[in-house]
C-alpha cells in the first residue's frame, strides 16, 4: 500500500532528523569542550596539567569525528571507566573565566565531563541504533572526568602544602 509506505518513510525521516539534531548537539558540546581544554592548556604553567588538557582536547576532537561519522561501529568501548571519586560534590563554584585559576578551570572541566556523561546516558537511553556509540562515549567521558579529578587532587595538594 502506497499510503503505508509513505507514512513509514515519513516516520523514518523524522527519526533520522531527530537523531541528526541530537548528534549535532553532541558535536557542538564536544567542540566547546575541545576549545575550553585548548584555551586552558595555553594559559597553564603546570606542565602536567597542560599535557592533560592537550590530551583531552585531542580526545574531544576524536569524539567530534566519531559523532560526525554517525556510525556506532566507528567507536569501540575501551572497557569500563574507573570508579567515581565523588569529588564533584566538594568542588567550589568557579568564578568568571577571566578570574579563574588553573584549579578553577579543572573544576569546571570536571563538571563539564559529568554533564557529558549524563547527556550520553540520556542519548543512549533514547536510541536503539546508536547504543554502542553512546555507551562508549559514556565510558570515555567518565575516564576524562577521572583523569581530571586525579589532576585536580594532585594540584590542590601541591597548592595546600605551599
Amino acid at each position: 500500500n502506497r499510503t503505508v509506505a509513505c507514512a513509514c518513510a515519513k516516520e523514518v525521516f523524522q527519526m533520522d532528523d531527530r537523531a541528526k539534531r541530537i548528534l549535532d548537539f553532541a558535536v557542538a558540546k564536544e567542540i566547546a569542550a575541545e576549545t575550553f581544554y585548548l584555551r586552558w592548556a595555553e594559559r597553564c604553567d603546570d606542565e602536567d596539567v597542560r599535557q592533560l588538557l592537550q590530551e583531552l582536547a585531542a580526545e574531544e576532537r576524536g569524539h567530534i569525528e566519531k559523532l560526525s561519522a554517525i556510525t556506532p561501529e566507528a567507536l569501540i568501548a575501551e572497557g569500563s571507566a574507573p570508579a567515581e571519586f565523588g569529588l564533584v560534590r566538594e568542588l567550589p563554584d568557579a568564578p568568571e573565566e577571566s578570574e579563574m585559576t588553573v584549579l578553577d578551570a579543572l573544576s569546571v572541566a570536571i563538571r563539564r565531563e559529568e554533564k557529558a556523561v549524563a547527556l550520553y546516558e540520556r542519548m543512549r537511553g533514547a536510541s536503539s541504533t546508536e547504543e554502542t556509540l553512546f555507551t562508549a562515549l559514556v565510558q570515555e567521558e567518565r575516564r576524562h572526568k577521572h583523569r581530571l579529578e586525579l589532576q585536580y587532587a594532585l594540584l590542590k595538594s601541591r597548592i595546600d602544602r605551599g
